[in-house]
């Protein structure tokens, strides 16, 4: 008997043998699938430093180009004459022409062939305004 215990007991660490090759098989499968994907999200990526890099570069040569354009406009300005002084007079004419009160818009007459004119709408409170 004691030869059918040792086949039993060899039997039974074949089953087991077998099971764990199986699941080693299917371990091994998952894993291949995983690094299939991690391979395609790892060409994703590079793809997508790549084009990162390029959009660096032409965000880069933009703000360049604007601040060469800025420095050409800077450059143009500062060669526009500009008069030396102004007056205190034309200082208090202009004071006077914007704080001037007791001008009102209907004081402002404007000629009978003005199309601005047929634009004016009276907003009082007994009117309506008639919709097209």
């Amino acid at each position: 008997m004691l030869t059918l215990d040792k086949v039993q007991l060899l039997e039974d660490r074949i089953k087991k043998a077998v099971t764990l090759i199986q699941k080693l098989r299917d371990e091994n499968a998952s894993l291949s699938e995983e690094l299939e994907m991690l391979k395609m999200h790892n060409d994703e990526l590079k793809d997508f430093a790549k084009s990162l890099g390029n959009d660096t570069k032409l965000i880069e040569e933009s703000i360049t180009n604007a601040l060469d354009n800025l420095n050409e406009v800077g450059e143009e300005v500062t060669s526009v004459d500009q008069p030396t002084f102004v007056t205190n007079a034309e200082y208090e004419e202009a004071d006077t022409f914007i704080s001037q009160e007791g001008a009102k818009i209907e004081d402002i007459e404007l000629p009978e062939d003005d199309p601005i004119d047929d634009i004016i709408i009276n907003l009082g409170p007994e009117e309506d305004i008639p919709i097209y």
